[in-house]
């Protein structure tokens, strides 16, 4: 039976009954059943059962499809460097803030000149509301020294900020958050937080080489 991979973990962690664990060497790869992953919304549900289980898993994203036979190819050729970015991550999970900017209504003029020039402004006032929305977030965590990855999509008038936090610490560094979201302005947006996730933003094999990281 075809299986897709859902990521990598050292071979003696245990993992849930409907994952499928193959050992390569110290290494192991997750993978599950085509019928059980077929879709990234089915990976993803077995990568976060593998992780409340309380593996330290290196997931591959949901919206890759990687066969079995590819993830153990994969470890055979670059065991010691996914080894040393598991042991990396071990006991560190992700919690992701999202920031929604209020809805910006676009006007249409009907002459062509008029409507360039309105759509070259509403794009100026998204990437202007967005770099503010930035700030915010940056702000809410100024004082964490966590690792983080940031997004932002002007289009849609969204900042995502992926913070790379303990297991142990999580509760407490979304109640801090919390506390300081109440000190934004109404106008800046409504925030969302949500995880804790495999962490996923910082399980690239390729890292970059600073610690904190802004994309």
């Amino acid at each position: 039976m075809k299986r897709f991979a859902i990521g990598w973990c050292l071979a003696d962690c245990p993992c849930p009954e409907d994952v499928h664990k193959t050992d390569v060497g110290p290494l192991a790869i997750l993978s599950v059943s085509e019928c059980q992953a077929s879709a990234p919304r089915q990976r993803l549900h077995h990568q976060v059962s593998c992780f409340d289980l309380g593996m330290d898993l290196l997931p591959i994203a949901p919206r890759a499809v990687l066969t079995e036979q590819d993830a153990v190819e994969g470890a055979a050729a670059h065991a010691p460097h996914i080894m040393e970015h598991i042991e990396r991550l071990a006991g560190l999970g992700q919690l992701t803030l999202l920031l929604s900017g209020p809805e910006i209504v676009a006007e249409r003029p009907a002459r062509g000149n008029s409507w360039l020039r309105r759509r070259q402004a509403e794009r100026h006032e998204a990437e202007e509301t967005v770099q503010k929305m930035q700030r915010a977030v940056l702000r809410l965590i100024s004082n964490s020294g966590l690792p983080l990855r940031i997004l932002h999509n002007p289009k849609r008038g969204t900042v995502q900020c992926h913070l790379l936090v303990q297991r142990t610490e999580a509760a407490r560094i979304r109640a801090g958050i919390a506390a300081e979201a109440q000190t934004l302005p109404a106008e800046t947006g409504l925030l969302q937080v949500t995880g804790l996730w495999p962490p996923y933003a910082f399980s690239q094999l390729q890292e970059p080489q600073a610690d904190r990281a802004v994309a």
